[in-house]
């Protein structure tokens, strides 16, 4: 056998062969304590089973379980054991879930805005404390809040009611927009009208609405201040009673009376309002036709403003006499009148 001993070192082959031996010992013996380890359950964790009748979407295998918002452990296994239920272990950790008891519900949630989803706990009042290995019926208290359940919601909400409601909605709405048609084109046709008619710009119509409405608060103001004015008397004021008997007598004494006088009026007068419309007609008739009349009235007067002349002397009547049968009188008046107007 050749000699793998190292120059300088004193090593036998028997100390080399218990070396080796021993190497092996400590090699094995170190295997079987890491897996002891490995193997061995820590304390600080506690395993349980949920068994539910739905999960949500995306609860598969290391899921993030959360309880009140802090990650609490994560699921390590997600199986199905028939008629549509399933079974979810859970890893936890045991000092973060210590008041959370059987009682607990759960909530299939979105983790964050990516929709990742994750097993919310909820606590509930009563049960007992968990126990390592435990197996919980949640049947009943399991809800799916997750992007999936929100989308399936969303899509059934408008498949079922949001379409068939605006078809319904725009079918109404198109029926009542035919019976306003005709307000519509008469507002167009306005707006037309006052794009064609209107002779000041928009700002200028505006400017002096403004300022109609400045009157316009100034006119209210003044008014109430009247209103005040008037409940300010002093007879408002002092002498209540006395403006109340006032008003009572003028209610019932002036407007009753009056009431009675035009009833009794009626009564006795009511037979001669058949004659009167005889003689209303005949008055009538004797007024000549308010048109002719204008005209003729205007033509008088146009022909008496052309008797009128102007002169240095003032206005004189111009007017033209035939004279010519008549020498002796005609020559003085013609002499008289010249330079005159005629």
């Amino acid at each position: 056998m050749p000699n793998y001993a190292i120059p300088g070192v004193r090593l036998t082959r028997r100390i080399s062969l218990a070396l080796g031996v021993l190497t092996v010992v400590l090699a094995v013996l170190a295997t079987l304590s890491w897996r002891a380890y490995t193997g061995r359950e820590l304390p600080d964790r506690l395993s349980i089973q949920l068994r539910t009748e739905q999960t949500g979407e995306g609860i598969v295998t290391g899921t993030t379980v959360r309880y009140d918002g802090v990650a609490v452990g994560r699921i390590t296994g997600v199986e199905a054991i028939g008629q549509g239920r399933q079974l979810l272990t859970l890893d936890l950790d045991r000092s973060q879930t210590a008041g959370l008891t059987d009682a607990f519900t759960v909530d299939y949630a979105p983790e964050n805005l990516f929709g990742i989803s994750t097993v919310a706990l909820r606590a509930a009042a009563g049960g007992m404390p968990l126990q390592d290995g435990q197996v919980i019926d949640l049947t009943g208290r399991a809800e799916d809040v997750t992007m999936g359940a929100l989308l399936r919601t969303i899509t059934q909400t408008a498949t079922e009611v949001l379409t068939p409601k605006l078809s319904e909605l725009i079918t109404q709405f198109n029926t009542d927009l035919r019976a306003f048609t005709p307000i519509l084109q008469a507002v167009i046709s306005v707006s037309r009208a006052i794009a064609d008619t209107q002779r000041y710009p928009s700002s200028f119509l505006i400017d002096q609405y403004s300022s109609f409405l400045e009157g316009f608060g100034d006119f209210t103001s003044a008014t109430f201040k009247l209103a005040a004015a008037l409940l300010g008397i002093e007879i408002f004021q002092t002498e209540r009673d006395r403006y109340n008997v006032s008003i009572g007598v003028i209610r019932n004494g002036v407007l009753l009376g009056a009431a009675d006088l035009f009833s009794m009026l009626r009564t006795h007068f009511n037979g001669l309002v058949p004659a009167l419309t005889p003689t209303l007609n005949a008055v009538t008739a004797t007024v000549p036709d308010p048109e002719r009349s204008a005209a003729e009235l205007t033509e008088m007067l146009e022909r008496l403003h052309r008797i009128f002349a102007d002169t240095p002397d003032g206005p004189v009547v111009n007017v033209e006499v035939a004279l010519q049968g008549i020498p002796g009188v005609a020559v003085p008046l013609l002499s008289a009148l010249t330079g005159g107007a005629r």
